[in-house]
């Protein structure tokens, strides 16, 4: 008795499924059924295309930290050979939640050996001064000596990134490429709690 229900049921499926549709409280016929199944495909292709270009996004926000950096002091920097793992902290001068956070970040700086920490800040982009003024005002501040200061004058990072607020952190994995970002300011015990889950 229950194969021959189960027949009758696969039956009714398929004689329904080859003449009329109901969804909702409209019926639709083949071909209407049709249109929308290629409907649904075109909508499929966009969903697709649009997931390749988040990938492509992302590719670049790895690819990007493959630039020539100099620091306050000239020395040259690529975030994206730095062999170790890192945290990069985008900041500007103009931002309070940065500037109260800068004496938790020398210590930091200064004591933690197991990932590169870094600064950035992008002079003459997104409210921060010029280059010069920064430079003259970064200078003036004392006790900040641990703290490495990279100047990313094109906006590499923070256009490239969509940097929406600072401070950013953005942590990167030691092959080199972007693990994950976080806006605002963050506690350095999790700074180190989210670097020592990386790999």
């Amino acid at each position: 008795m229950k194969k021959l229900m189960i027949l009758a049921v696969a039956a009714a499926l398929v004689l329904t499924g080859c003449t009329a549709v109901k969804t909702d409280d409209n019926i639709m016929d083949k071909a209407s059924v049709e249109e929308q199944s290629m409907e649904d495909t075109t909508s499929a292709a966009a969903d697709t295309e649009q997931m390749d270009k988040s990938m492509e996004s992302e590719e670049m926000a790895d690819n990007l930290l493959d630039q020539v950096l100099y620091d306050i002091d000239g020395n040259v920097w690529n975030l994206a050979k730095l062999n170790q793992k890192a945290v990069v902290k985008l900041w500007a001068s103009w931002c309070p939640i940065c500037l109260s956070g800068m004496e938790e970040y020398n210590a930091f700086t200064g004591e933690y050996k197991d990932a590169q920490v870094l600064t950035v800040v992008s002079p003459g982009l997104l409210g921060e001064k010029n280059k010069e003024d920064f430079l003259k005002w970064y200078k003036s501040l004392e006790d900040y000596d641990d703290i490495i200061v990279i100047l990313d004058e094109e906006g590499i990072l923070v256009n490239g990134l969509g940097v929406r607020g600072f401070p950013t952190y953005v942590y990167i994995d030691s092959s080199g490429y972007v693990e994950s970002t976080a806006i605002g300011h963050q506690q350095t015990d999790v700074v180190i709690d989210h670097l020592n889950s990386m790999e």
